[in-house]
Protein backbone atom coordinates (compact mmCIF):
# COMPACT_ATOMS: atom_id res chain seq x y z
CA UNK A 1 0.00 0.00 0.00
CA UNK A 2 1.16 3.29 -0.82
CA UNK A 3 2.21 5.32 1.99
CA UNK A 4 2.50 9.10 2.16
CA UNK A 5 0.46 11.93 1.60
CA UNK A 6 -2.41 10.16 -0.36
CA UNK A 7 -3.34 7.82 2.07
CA UNK A 8 -3.24 10.47 5.04
CA UNK A 9 -5.19 12.61 2.95
CA UNK A 10 -8.02 10.29 2.15
CA UNK A 11 -8.01 9.81 6.09
CA UNK A 12 -8.23 13.56 6.88
CA UNK A 13 -10.80 14.25 4.21
CA UNK A 14 -13.42 10.81 4.24
CA UNK A 15 -12.66 9.58 7.57
CA UNK A 16 -11.94 12.68 10.12
CA UNK A 17 -14.30 15.17 7.74
CA UNK A 18 -11.94 17.72 7.42
CA UNK A 19 -11.95 20.30 4.27
CA UNK A 20 -8.34 21.04 3.44
CA UNK A 21 -7.15 24.44 1.66
CA UNK A 22 -4.05 23.72 0.55
CA UNK A 23 -1.73 23.81 3.85
CA UNK A 24 -3.79 23.30 6.18
CA UNK A 25 -6.84 20.77 7.51
CA UNK A 26 -9.40 22.59 9.16
CA UNK A 27 -12.55 20.80 11.31
CA UNK A 28 -15.42 22.78 10.53
CA UNK A 29 -17.20 21.36 13.48
CA UNK A 30 -14.26 22.43 16.47
CA UNK A 31 -12.62 24.82 14.46
CA UNK A 32 -8.96 23.50 14.97
CA UNK A 33 -6.56 23.39 12.42
CA UNK A 34 -3.59 21.28 11.58
CA UNK A 35 -0.51 21.61 8.96
CA UNK A 36 -1.11 19.27 6.44
CA UNK A 37 2.61 18.26 6.81
CA UNK A 38 2.29 17.33 10.15
CA UNK A 39 -0.76 15.04 10.69
CA UNK A 40 0.40 11.60 9.26
CA UNK A 41 -1.65 9.06 10.41
CA UNK A 42 -0.21 6.68 8.11
CA UNK A 43 3.34 7.20 10.08
CA UNK A 44 2.67 8.13 13.04
CA UNK A 45 0.89 5.78 16.00
CA UNK A 46 -0.78 8.78 17.78
CA UNK A 47 -2.39 10.48 14.82
CA UNK A 48 -3.76 7.64 13.73
CA UNK A 49 -5.27 6.81 17.13
CA UNK A 50 -7.74 10.22 16.38
CA UNK A 51 -8.65 7.60 13.56
CA UNK A 52 -9.94 4.77 15.33
CA UNK A 53 -11.52 7.72 18.34
CA UNK A 54 -13.39 9.42 15.32
CA UNK A 55 -14.87 6.17 14.15
CA UNK A 56 -15.93 4.88 17.76
CA UNK A 57 -17.11 7.87 18.62
CA UNK A 58 -21.07 7.59 19.78
CA UNK A 59 -21.04 4.00 18.10
CA UNK A 60 -21.16 1.75 21.24
CA UNK A 61 -21.41 -1.26 18.33
CA UNK A 62 -18.39 -0.78 17.46
CA UNK A 63 -15.10 -3.39 17.81
CA UNK A 64 -11.46 -2.50 17.17
CA UNK A 65 -8.98 -4.89 17.24
CA UNK A 66 -4.91 -4.85 16.35
CA UNK A 67 -3.32 -7.50 16.15
CA UNK A 68 0.59 -8.39 15.99
CA UNK A 69 0.84 -11.99 13.47
CA UNK A 70 4.00 -12.98 12.02
CA UNK A 71 3.86 -10.60 9.02
CA UNK A 72 2.44 -7.65 9.72
CA UNK A 73 -0.38 -5.87 11.94
CA UNK A 74 -3.74 -6.46 11.08
CA UNK A 75 -6.41 -3.76 11.91
CA UNK A 76 -10.38 -4.75 12.07
CA UNK A 77 -13.25 -2.63 12.18
CA UNK A 78 -16.70 -4.83 13.09
CA UNK A 79 -20.18 -4.37 14.71
CA UNK A 80 -19.74 -7.90 16.44
CA UNK A 81 -22.95 -8.15 14.97
CA UNK A 82 -22.20 -9.98 10.99
CA UNK A 83 -19.33 -11.23 9.32
CA UNK A 84 -19.12 -7.68 8.11
CA UNK A 85 -15.59 -5.95 8.93
CA UNK A 86 -13.10 -4.26 7.35
CA UNK A 87 -9.59 -5.39 8.24
CA UNK A 88 -6.33 -4.94 6.39
CA UNK A 89 -2.65 -5.98 6.67
CA UNK A 90 0.39 -4.05 7.20
CA UNK A 91 3.63 -3.66 7.72
CA UNK A 92 2.60 -0.84 10.19
CA UNK A 93 0.39 -0.45 12.62
CA UNK A 94 -0.71 2.83 11.65
CA UNK A 95 -0.63 1.84 8.36
CA UNK A 96 -3.05 -1.34 9.15
CA UNK A 97 -5.31 1.19 10.72
CA UNK A 98 -5.38 3.84 8.17
CA UNK A 99 -6.16 1.57 5.34
CA UNK A 100 -9.01 -0.37 8.02
CA UNK A 101 -10.77 2.82 9.04
CA UNK A 102 -10.73 3.93 5.22
CA UNK A 103 -12.13 0.07 4.06
CA UNK A 104 -14.94 0.89 6.95
CA UNK A 105 -15.95 4.30 5.64
CA UNK A 106 -16.43 2.90 2.33
CA UNK A 107 -13.70 4.26 0.66
CA UNK A 108 -12.61 2.79 -2.65
CA UNK A 109 -8.72 3.12 -1.86
CA UNK A 110 -7.59 1.52 -5.97
CA UNK A 111 -10.26 4.41 -7.15
CA UNK A 112 -9.20 7.28 -4.75
CA UNK A 113 -5.50 7.31 -4.55
CA UNK A 114 -4.13 8.22 -8.24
Amino acid sequence: MKLGYEIDRLIAEKVMGWTSDGYLYHDMITGDMCSINEFRPSEDLEDAWLIVEKISYGNTELIFDLELRYKGFWAYFTDGKSDDYSSEQEKTAPLAICVAALKATGVNIEEEVI
